[in-house]
């Protein structure tokens, strides 16, 4: 209803002259960050051309969801059951040289549907890289000013050749992660939620405020020891993995869970470390704590909490939110019987994070097999008799 509502007003609205454009200012960001010229002594734009010189950089990027932000089956599934809506390219390919179309203005209201105009600067193969390493490494925003070329101190040997290209710190990928804002946290106007579609960078702020002295580099692109370039000395710099979902060791590094078991019964106790809420953002993430009595070398008994954030993004409507908030301990009592609890030996705890569980509909569009849908994160067990 809030949404036909919504769809009312802004159909009454649409009379005014030039309703459409302003209404387009307001709901289409993040914008295309702007189209780039191909890299000096470089001749394009594309992470091959970056690999030739920076080889273990790329490998490691190749691997991770920011290459595969436009092909990974999730997003592909996902984007074609939106009629390919616009804003979700504006994330998922960023630059506007990825882009088919320049969109500048609104078709309709509902469905949402952009319009403008074929773009001359488009490029089908730097689309399918979705974030591609100018993205975050060449683009205006992340330097603060094109082609800037500030050496980092401490980067570069004073003997070594030139650059063929500008070494610069990107001011926007600073310690508090303001790039990463653009695209992990999405606040639409007129929604009404009880928190945006998408939180994250809000529920990192919300750590910083509770104390919490991790970044977003810290975690998702932690150091390692490896080369710049092909030619560079082995030193510290960072991963370009972006670890995250689908890593469970990476996970167990800030989620823990374990049981507590007393005269009164058991309590799981799940410890969320991270920067922000587990699971956060896509909201087909479901993070699984499944509590077993053991006994004999059997299960005797099983129960299972699930954390998750239940929001349906095509409907802008939130059921229900049990996820774990930032630097959050929180104890779930688990019922079992007392005749189950005598007869089990331990008590095991199994932490799972589903990306999506295999009953989800995207899950199902996607076609993946639901042993690709979950990660394990970790195992604890401890003894079933009774605490003081």
């Amino acid at each position: 209803m809030r949404r036909a509502a919504l769809v009312f007003a802004l159909g009454l609205l649409s009379a005014c002259d030039g309703f459409a454009s302003c209404f387009y200012d307001t709901i289409a960001k993040p914008e295309m960050l702007p189209a780039l010229e191909p890299l000096d002594a470089i001749g394009g734009l594309s992470a091959e051309r970056c690999a030739a010189c920076h080889a273990e950089i790329a490998a490691e990027w190749s691997t991770s969801l920011m290459a595969a932000a436009t092909t990974n089956p999730f997003y592909v599934a996902d984007h074609a059951h939106r009629h390919e809506l616009f804003l979700c390219e504006r994330c998922h390919n960023p630059l506007e040289n990825q882009m088919r179309d320049v969109v500048d203005d609104l078709a309709s209201l509902d469905p949402l549907t952009g319009k403008g105009h074929p773009n001359p600067r488009y490029d089908p193969a730097l689309e399918r890289e979705g974030v591609t390493c100018v993205v975050c490494h060449a683009s205006a925003e992340a330097l603060g000013e094109a082609r800037a070329p500030t050496i980092v101190p401490g980067e570069r040997a004073a003997d070594a050749p030139p650059s063929p290209h500008p070494v610069a710190v990107a001011a926007a990928l600073d310690e508090h992660g303001t790039m990463c804002r653009r695209c992990h946290q999405y606040d639409p106007p007129f929604v009404g939620l009880p928190r945006p579609p998408a939180d994250t960078h809000a529920e990192y702020d919300r750590y910083r405020g509770a104390g919490g002295d991790k970044t977003c580099l810290d975690c998702h692109m932690p150091r390692v020891e490896g080369r710049v370039a092909n030619t560079s000395p082995l030193r510290s710099r960072r991963g370009h993995r972006f670890l995250g979902a689908r890593d469970g060791a990476f996970v167990a590094a800030f989620v823990s869970a374990t049981a507590e078991v007393t005269r009164e019964g058991i309590t799981l106790v799940v410890d969320n470390r991270a920067g922000h809420h587990v699971p956060t953002a896509e909201p087909g993430r479901v993070l699984a704590a499944t509590v077993e009595l053991v006994g004999g070398g059997a299960t005797l008994a099983s129960r299972r909490v699930r954390f998750r954030r239940d929001f349906d993004p095509e409907h802008l409507v939130e059921r229900y939110d049990t996820s774990l908030a930032p630097l959050e301990v929180r104890r779930v009592p688990v019922p079992f019987t007392a005749a189950q609890r005598a007869a089990a030996e331990a008590v095991r705890v199994r932490l799972d994070l589903y990306r999506y569980e295999a009953r989800h509909p995207l899950a199902l569009a996607a076609g993946i097999g639901e042993g690709a849908l979950v990660a394990h994160v970790a195992t604890s067990t401890v003894p079933a008799a009774e605490g003081p």
